[in-house]
């Protein structure tokens, strides 16, 4: 009976002691002392597939001051949590507009650049495929007018001057057509896009105003705005 009262005594002090490890090591996990800030980034990478793909890059100034400060630690945290979510808003917003100009949205990317201070940085790259024209109707018309041509010369074919006219037109026709080919090889257009925002909402609704307002034209759209998170 002695040894059995013993033994459930130290049985009660082992969990005791156990509960007090447990509490000491979720403090430490919670508030971290002397973390470094590679070891920060390490643990991001870990939890936040944007940081461990490239999509987030942070600042190695930011990530040490993270790495003691909970605080500013949860604020990171918070806005890499949203980041999927907003990625996926502002594709859907460039799908969207894409379709609107008739076009295939074939290519998104969005990127965030986290600075000494915190302030983030957005970059959205989107390239769109314009409907593509029937080939085979502009072959059929080339070859009827051709025939055309052709006919003509035969009938003309005693005047040189009429003969000098048909091949004129014949290569102004050719023109059209590798103008139209130059054309049809601009179908694929890509825009670049950089907004800053005041917070992550702010963020958030200037990535998806930014991307629906794109169109086909053959050129890079920067809509900058200064702001911090």
């Amino acid at each position: 009976m002695a040894l059995t009262g013993i033994e459930s005594n130290y049985n009660a002090y082992a969990m005791q002691k156990n509960r007090t490890a447990n509490k000491t090591e979720a403090k430490e996990q919670q508030t971290p002392a002397n973390r470094t800030a590679s070891d920060y980034n390490l643990y991001l990478q870990k939890t936040y597939d944007c940081v461990k793909n490239g999509n987030v890059s942070i600042s190695g100034a930011y990530l040490g001051k993270c790495a003691n400060d909970p605080e500013e630690a949860k604020k990171l945290e918070e806005n890499l949590s949203l980041f999927k979510d907003i990625y996926a808003r502002g594709y859907k917003s460039a799908q969207r507009a894409a379709a609107a100009n008739g076009g295939t949205l074939t290519y998104y990317s969005e990127t965030w650049s986290i600075d000494d201070n915190g302030n983030i940085s957005a970059v959205v790259h989107t390239t769109s495929k314009s409907p593509n024209k029937s080939k085979e109707s502009g072959q059929a018309d080339w070859l009827k007018k051709l025939q055309e041509k052709k006919k003509e010369e035969q009938l003309a074919e005693k005047k040189k001057t009429e003969k000098k006219q048909a091949k004129r037109e014949q290569e102004e026709h050719l023109a059209k057509m590798r103008a139209k080919r130059k054309e049809e090889s601009k179908a694929f257009q890509s825009h670049e896009i950089k907004v800053k925002g005041s917070n992550i909402q702010d963020l958030t609704e200037k990535i998806i105003k930014a991307v629906s307002n794109l169109d086909n034209t053959p050129i890079t759209e920067m809509a900058g705005l200064d702001i911090k998170i």
